[in-house]
């Protein structure tokens, strides 16, 4: 599913095997369902974020930018990783 098949310009996130990857999250799947509902697997970050909820499609950029910041809000594990 991490291989690109298709890139979508306008978002740009790329999809491969029924899941979308985002582009500023290394091995990350993103999968987009109805009317707003998402699963982001984030494994840098020790993340899934689940959306569950009814959106209309003009609303739906306000959303996934909602879900960045949250994400955003994770350490990566490079931030946390600790040196002995």
């Amino acid at each position: 599913a991490r291989i690109v098949t298709a890139h979508d310009p306008e978002s740009g996130l790329g999809y491969g095997a029924h899941w979308w990857t985002l582009p500023n999250e290394a091995r990350s799947l993103a999968a987009c369902g109805y009317e707003g509902q998402y699963i982001m697997v984030i494994p840098q970050r020790d993340l899934v974020l689940v959306r569950l909820g009814k959106t209309p499609a003009e609303k739906r950029n306000k959303v996934v930018n909602s879900l960045i910041s949250i994400i955003d809000t994770f350490p990566t594990r490079a931030e946390t990783f600790q040196p002995t």
